[in-house]
């Protein structure tokens, strides 16, 4: 059987940038017949402070700031989805991140990561919840079920700690600078890196599928 097209999806739940890119990779995993996803969890804070990148978040930037909620906006209407920026935004993700690292170091079951990583982005911009709050990171832990539970022990886990420090520093070598980044690995084993949620179409073109993305089939409904 030929290898499929592999996508690593690095992401922070805290960026509005890489919720929209959350859902329409997930919808092109749909429309495209499938590819092999895999899901980087990273700090955006400890990406950004690293001395290869040294960048300002657009939250703490007022011209970027404007231009960031009207962009988004505008995306949302374009590809029909929900989202807002809750009042705490911007907050903290570094817990909710070292839980889900600990889920990527110790995978209980396949879909665990990808299940929570969706109920942290619902949670923060559709739900107006607090995903750097311990009630809402045990919610998120245990909508997988009883198996769960563990998860939250992770955030105070040393190891997961140096993990995700690690996993952020191994980003940015990999030449990761933002969220979202994708790395997309093609069945020839050819890969390119693409940043943002506007290069969706470049990354169609690297594979050699159509676009644009359609309407999920499950879209859901206007605001």
């Amino acid at each position: 059987m030929p290898a499929r097209p592999k996508i690593k999806f690095y992401y922070d739940i805290v960026s509005p940038y890489s919720y929209v890119g959350w859902v329409l990779i997930r919808r092109l995993r749909q429309a495209w017949g499938g590819f092999d996803l895999e899901l980087e969890p990273v700090f955006l804070s400890f990406v950004l402070s690293n001395p290869a990148v040294k960048s300002t978040p657009a939250a703490f930037n007022k011209l970027k700031l404007a231009h960031l909620h009207n962009d988004v906006l505008r995306l949302t209407a374009m590809h029909k989805f929900p989202m807002k920026f809750a009042p705490h935004w911007p907050l903290s993700t570094l817990k909710a991140h070292r839980m889900l690292q600990g889920i990527k170091m110790h995978p209980q079951a396949p879909e665990h990561l990808e299940k929570i990583t969706n109920y942290l982005y619902e949670g923060l911009w559709t739900r107006d919840e607090d995903v750097s709050a311990l009630e809402v990171l045990a919610k998120a832990a245990k909508s997988v079920g009883p198996a769960g539970e563990k998860y939250l022990a992770y955030i105070d886990d040393p190891d997961v700690k140096a993990a995700l420090v690690a996993a952020c520093s191994g980003a940015v070598e990999k030449g990761v600078n933002g969220t979202p980044t994708f790395i997309v690995t093609r069945e020839d084993g050819q890969t390119q890196t693409f940043f943002g949620s506007d290069r969706f179409d470049h990354i169609a073109w690297f594979l050699g599928k159509p676009y644009p993305i359609p309407p999920s089939v499950n879209a859901a409904p206007k605001l």
